[in-house]
């Protein structure tokens, strides 16, 4: 006798948030001068998210433990350095996680003159860092970006500097990658680019998809976004470059996305002046322009931004904030091209990042504050949506 089997195929229904809630701020630190930027990083590998912060007036870098409950303890990683920007990587190999930071200039010898590229090395624990100098003759290094850009199995690391001395002169408004050639103790310095004017981000990405790793510049003075190709050789000086946007001015931060699902890197920047976020689309040959499609021209001299799922609805949104016009947003994702703004004051807005900071499975946004003094953290009080299944079970 013949015997035949159904097998029942039971596909799930995700049921995502409906209405918009806002988020919660929660404050995390009050007492350093001059928050520049705050980093997302499970450096104790306990399971939940720690932070590193960069502060440009007490001269530090410092971690925010998380120890769950708004209970957070400061250590200290290093001091003596006008912190812009700090950056999580096993330099070293290691096995845990070292910090490496920019200082914008010498305090010593004034705003003008040649910052510090940092490394930390954790020595053995969390409250234990011991600090290497890497350059010394940069002048206003600001932003960093961590990657093995030479394929040899180490962090290397990419950096833009944006000033000149008092006279015009020195090494500065450049992009430059530190190749790490001996587990942090000797590095060599590539220039990517020189004479930019005023690059204000910088991020590493295969743009080409080659065998090496490419450079995104947002160059706030020249009004230009571009990227730089390693054509499989990063260790030479003057990479090729390529603009992606020359026709909207100061972009002040530029970042790699798939926007499309196309699995090629596409760019978001925010341009502060005319107070737009915009994708460029990844063009199938390169050679071709950057398709421009506009996310919001409504949101007022940003300069810095993220991406996530905010609300749980499958719909990728966007959080940004002015350091001029003093607040942080949200742009909710209605799908067709529509975003809705949600704004909250926050003065002296610096950066914000995404990460599930209280461990209840959404994503929360950390914003730092410079003439606030401050870093935040917002509860996303979204409702992270169950899994239901068509024949009521719930797996």
């Amino acid at each position: 006798m013949k015997t035949t089997i159904l097998i029942l195929l039971i596909q799930p229904v995700i049921l995502g948030a409906q209405t918009w809630v806002d988020f919660i701020q929660q404050p995390i630190r009050t007492t350093q001068q001059h928050a520049q930027r705050v980093i997302p990083v499970d450096i104790d590998f306990d399971g939940d998210v720690d932070l590193i912060t960069s502060y440009s007036l007490t001269d530090e870098v410092v971690l925010e433990i998380n120890n769950g409950n708004s209970n957070w303890q400061m250590i200290p990683v290093g001091s003596n350095v006008v912190a812009m920007f700090a950056l999580p990587a096993d330099f070293d190999g290691d096995g845990d996680l070292d910090i490496v930071a920019v200082g914008l200039f010498d305090r010593n010898t004034g705003f003008n003159t040649e910052g510090e590229v940092i490394w930390y090395e954790q020595n053995g624990a969390i409250n234990n860092w011991v600090p290497h100098s890497i350059d010394t003759n940069i002048i206003h290094p600001r932003y960093l970006d961590v990657a093995d850009i030479d394929n040899d199995g180490d962090m290397d690391f990419a950096v833009v500097s944006s000033g000149q001395d008092n006279n015009g002169q020195g090494f500065g408004n450049v992009a430059v990658w530190y190749e790490n050639t001996s587990n942090g103790t000797v590095w060599t310095r590539w220039t990517i680019v020189s004479n930019l004017t005023n690059p204000e981000s910088i991020r590493i990405g295969n743009v080409d998809n080659d065998n090496t790793p490419d450079i995104l510049i947002g160059e706030y003075g020249g009004g230009r976004v571009l990227w730089y190709a390693s054509e499989n050789n990063p260790k030479k000086n003057n990479w090729a470059e390529h603009i992606i946007s020359s026709n909207l001015t100061t972009p002040s931060s530029a970042q790699f996305y798939d926007m499309d699902g196309d699995n090629n890197l596409d760019v978001v920047a925010v341009f502060d002046l005319p107070g737009v976020i915009t994708w460029f689309e990844h063009p199938a040959n390169l050679v071709n322009a950057w398709a421009q499609h506009t996310i919001s021209s409504s949101v007022n001299e940003p300069v810095e931004f993220t991406r996530g799922d905010f609300n749980n609805d499958g719909l990728l949104d966007f959080a940004l904030g002015s350091f001029n016009k003093g607040y942080m947003a949200v742009l909710e994702n209605q799908a067709e091209g529509n975003y809705a703004i949600h704004s909250h004051p926050y003065f002296s807005f610096t950066s914000i990042e995404s990460a599930d900071i209280d461990g209840d499975g959404d994503k929360d946004l950390i914003t730092s504050s410079y003439d606030g003094n401050r870093i935040d953290w917002w509860n996303n009080s979204h409702l992270v949506p169950d899994v239901i299944y068509q024949n009521g079970f719930e797996e």
